[in-house]
């Protein structure tokens, strides 16, 4: 029978799929959504493997493997590996279709597996191997009803049932008592600027304002966007007066699909290193938000919402802290949501569709259609009130309503609404769960159950003051600062040769570095 398979990460999904082979003697075949998810797992294979006699061959095909390896296919078709993973694009290719069709090794597959499951709906249909016929079986951490109904009618699974041959769902338990969240929202002030994040690099500097980057707790944030990186909080490190003895740009890394390969996997190799690892903060999108397993993350920060607005997603990547804790302690997810996710901030004007009726969970999941809003700025209040733009009620239509759910169930009842691990949950249906969990106590489930929970953590989540700096400009030709400006640049660029050797770094420390093109 197909199987989908929904438990959170870390109930051990991936040894389900790497025992089947073990177990059977038949090949596993396994799509999975980023080529460092089927790397990572050929490599775990391959550690099970040595100690088992040689049972299982893992290899994870994608571009760069098929360089190296030109008689793949034909070492495949000859049986010599027995678990193979791809990514969707190549499961869509047509030499790797022909190879699944060839008799020699389709008859050998026993299992196809649908590795986070959940993302089918942006793969398409045409990733489905010729072999999907085969028993199926799907996995994913988080699902909601909708998402679920979507996954079984366009993933190749069969009928759902208790019969031979139709689709069984094995839920498990989705919520995370191990993980505290922490729900803010971001001003409208503070939307183009990381100055939220300040408390994640303020411990890097002690009280005697030396640098200290081993004291910032592993942090990884999710910031969706071409424009993101990880420029501001390395800046924000670097005005606390960094010694010569302190790389900054080491301390703050970013990981995306801008990132070389090469660079990828030496950041996430020195990233993954318990407790000593130089890279304190990684910046990332989604590439690092699934599959992926580094033991230490203290934090994990959804900073806006991604750009795909689902809950699943987010909810996978807040997983990723916690790996190695001991018993009773807690990673903690924090979610940085947009301002006018907050209906308490305004109101809607009369004309806005939804006006009337609206229910506490958010307005129609539709787009705004309407010019409703036009005339209301938000400077601007009417009979004491403060309505949303036309562009904030758009904005506000195109979010699920899960999202304001999230944030005003609880306040809109009077504080006796869920709270949001119970407003997920609920979404995610774990009261389905075949074993639910035990819920953690108010006082570390999330700030909204208890409000004075940020500073029992000590966690200021006040953005600092920015300097009142003067106009800065280049200087005006002729005169001694214009004369003296490029002898102090040169002479910077020979001291930062000198404090950073050539042999410690990939590249020259640019001047700039040290003093600024223009001067005040």
């Amino acid at each position: 029978a197909d199987v989908l398979m929904i438990a959170r990460t870390g109930e051990g999904k991936s040894m389900v799929f790497q025992a089947f082979t073990m177990l059977t003697g038949m090949v596993t075949i396994q799509i999975v959504p980023l080529n460092r998810i089927g790397s990572e797992q050929a490599e775990d294979i391959q550690h099970i493997n040595r100690e088992t006699n040689d049972l299982v061959h893992a290899l994870a095909i994608n571009a760069e493997s098929k360089k190296l390896t030109p008689k793949m296919y034909e070492n495949i078709a000859a049986g010599k590996y027995q678990h193979i993973m791809l990514d969707p694009e190549q499961a869509a290719m047509p030499d790797s279709q022909e190879l699944l069709r060839q008799p020699a090794v389709r008859d050998r597959i026993g299992l196809v597996v649908i590795d986070e499951i959940h993302l089918v709906k942006l793969w398409g249909e045409d990733f489905r191997p010729d072999c999907i016929d085969i028993v199926t079986l799907g996995a994913i951490a988080t699902l909601s009803a909708e998402a679920e109904q979507y996954v079984l009618t366009h993933a190749g699974f069969r009928k759902v049932g208790t019969q031979p041959y139709q689709t069984k769902v094995i839920r498990g338990s989705v919520d995370r008592p191990d993980t505290m969240y922490i729900l803010n929202t971001i001003p409208k002030e503070h939307l183009s600027s990381y100055r939220m994040l300040h408390f994640v690099v303020r411990p890097g500097v002690n009280i005697a304002e030396q640098a200290d980057p081993m004291a910032i707790k592993k942090t990884l944030v999710f910031v969706d966007g071409r424009t993101y990186d990880c420029e501001d909080p390395s800046k924000r490190y670097t005005m606390f007066g960094i010694d010569g003895g302190v790389d900054v740009c080491e301390t703050v890394q970013s990981y995306g699909s801008h990132v070389a390969e090469h660079d990828q996997n030496v950041r996430y190799k020195e990233y993954k290193i318990p407790i000593t690892s130089k890279i304190r903060i990684m910046v990332a999108t989604t590439a690092l938000s699934t599959g992926v397993n580094v033991p230490d993350i203290e934090y994990v920060v959804q900073w806006k919402f991604p750009i795909t607005a689902d809950l699943e997603g987010v909810m996978q990547r807040l997983s990723r802290g916690g790996r190695a804790l001991g018993a009773g302690e807690q990673s903690i997810a924090m979610l940085f949501l947009l301002y006018f996710i907050d209906d308490s901030l305004k109101s809607i004007p009369e004309s806005a569709p939804g006006a009337r009726g609206e229910d506490a969970a958010g307005l129609s999941d539709q787009d705004v259609e309407s010019d409703a809003g036009t005339d209301f700025d938000e400077d601007v209040a009417v009979g004491g009130k403060k309505f949303w733009t036309k562009l904030e009620l758009e904005q506000r239509e195109k979010l699920a309503k899960i999202w304001r759910a999230l944030w005003n169930d609880h306040t809109l009842r009077n504080d006796t609404g869920p709270c949001p691990r119970k407003v997920i949950n609920q979404y995610l249906q774990d009261h389905l769960s075949l074993y639910p969990l035990d819920p953690p106590p108010a006082t570390t489930c999330c700030n909204i159950c208890d409000p004075s929970l940020l500073a029992d953590l000590a966690l200021d989540l006040t953005p600092p003051e920015e300097p009142i700096l003067k106009t800065s400009v280049k200087p005006r030709a002729g005169t001694r600062a214009s004369f003296a400006h490029p002898l102090i640049r040169a002479w910077c660029g020979k001291a930062a040769d000198k404090l950073h050797p050539a042999g410690v770094r990939m590249f020259q420390i640019p001047a700039s570095f040290f003093i600024a093109d223009v001067v005040v």
